[in-house]
């Protein structure tokens, strides 16, 4: 059987980060020979101009630049397929492949995490509706952070941390409720986000027969391959007796 898409870019990632280090190798050869013409030279030594050192002198400092050009190239070439290696990784593990052999499994996963994330968006959102309604504002303040008053700003701000407080936010939940304020102004996670994770565990509900369809079906053709080659080896043993006789 062939690689999966999984394994190509694995195996794609694999080879950007050979390359990085082979670069990274390449760089510190470089910076190190322009180091060692550099040791040639004393400090503040001037060129000659006329003298028979003039000529060796000017080779030297244009192999010294030639040198540094090259170790910053290799340098910034392996920082590119680093960040290209770690692009490919992060795809792949926010990813989910119909060749995958574990892809339903990956999907129930997927499905039950964004679930709980729901759930505990709405728990924080009605926490904030139910401090907002006790300091007497609206959990849709109607104004964007940047355009309240000073007085609005703080007693926003005194209702933030205490939600915040109440549900023991993570960083990037606080992230993500100083974000609906600022660009929705809305005290909690805006609509929208809700709206967008449902949407994302209904295409994977959506998806997920299918793919377990396709496990079964994997599952059978690995079962017929196992039958064969027990049926193939056992036939080469009664060959294998046959001729001994």
């Amino acid at each position: 059987m062939g690689l999966t898409y999984r394994e190509r870019r694995e195996r794609r990632a694999a080879r950007r980060e050979e390359w990085a280090d082979k670069r990274d190798a390449k760089s510190e050869e470089s910076f190190a020979g322009a180091d060692r013409i550099a040791e040639g030279i004393p400090p503040g030594q001037p060129i000659l101009v006329g003298h028979h050192s003039e000529k060796g002198h000017r080779r030297d400092l244009d192999r010294i630049d030639r040198g540094m050009r090259k170790g910053f190239e290799h340098r910034n070439m392996a920082k590119h397929h680093r960040q290209r290696a770690a692009g490919i990784r992060d795809q792949l593990d926010r990813s989910i492949y119909r060749d995958d052999t574990d892809e339903a499994e990956r999907l129930r996963q997927r499905i039950a995490e964004r679930e709980a994330e729901r759930d505990r968006m709405k728990a924080i959102n009605r926490e904030a509706a139910k401090i907002a309604r006790a300091h007497g504002i609206k959990k849709r303040t109607g104004h964007w952070l940047h355009a309240m008053t000073d007085e609005q700003t703080e007693k926003v701000r005194a209702v933030l941390v205490e939600v915040c407080k109440k549900v023991e936010a993570t960083k990037r939940e606080v992230s993500d409720i100083m974000a609906g304020l600022k660009y929705n102004g809305t005290l909690g996670y805006p609509s929208y986000a809700l709206s967008n994770l449902g949407a994302n565990i209904r295409r994977d509900r959506n998806r997920l027969p299918a793919a377990e369809r396709r496990e079964t079906d994997r599952a059978r053709v690995r079962e017929a391959l196992a039958a064969e080659r027990a049926e193939e080896a056992a036939e080469a043993a009664a060959e294998a007796a046959a001729a001994a006789d």
